[in-house]
C-alpha cells in the first residue's frame, strides 16, 4: 500500500473520531492492543470534538504515523497514532499525545495587542525582529 492509500484510511479514521463514532474508530485499531493502547493517553470524548487539523501523515519504516490536533471544549488534544499493516489492512497499534507545535507563538499571535498597537504593526515589527514585540 502506498502512503496515499494509508492517508485515505487515516482521514476516514479521524472522521470517525471527530464525529464520535467510537465503534468505527475502534474497528480501525489492533484488537489485542485495546484497552492498553489508551493507558495514559488523553483522547477526545464522544461527541466532544469541535474541529480538527491533520498535522502529519508519514511513513516510518514498516509503520505509518498520523498526527491530528482535535479541538475540544476542554482544549486541544494532539494525538499521534502508530499504524501497522495487519492482514493487508492498516490498523492503529499505538497512541500517544504530542504537544502542539508553536503553542507559545499561537498564544502571542492570538493575544490582544499590547499598548494600543495594531495587529499589523505588531506583525511588521515581529518580521523585522523588533525588540518590542
Amino acid at each position: 500500500m502506498t502512503l496515499d492509500d494509508f492517508r485515505a484510511v487515516y482521514e476516514r479514521h479521524v472522521g470517525y473520531v471527530a464525529s464520535g463514532d467510537v465503534r468505527a474508530a475502534l474497528a480501525d485499531m489492533v484488537r489485542e492492543n485495546i484497552p492498553a493502547v489508551f493507558e495514559g493517553v488523553r483522547v477526545p470524548g464522544k461527541g466532544a470534538v469541535e474541529g480538527f487539523e491533520i498535522r502529519s501523515v508519514r511513513a516510518e519504516g514498516d509503520r505509518r504515523i498520523g498526527e491530528t490536533v482535535y479541538r475540544t471544549p476542554d482544549g486541544p488534544i494532539g494525538l499521534r497514532s502508530i499504524w501497522e499493516l495487519r492482514d493487508g489492512e492498516w490498523k492503529a497499534a499505538g497512541l500517544e499525545n504530542f504537544p502542539r507545535r508553536n503553542d507559545a507563538d499561537s498564544r502571542r499571535r492570538n493575544s490582544p495587542p499590547r499598548c494600543g498597537r495594531s495587529w499589523t504593526e505588531r506583525g511588521r515589527r515581529r518580521r523585522r525582529g523588533h525588540p518590542l514585540t
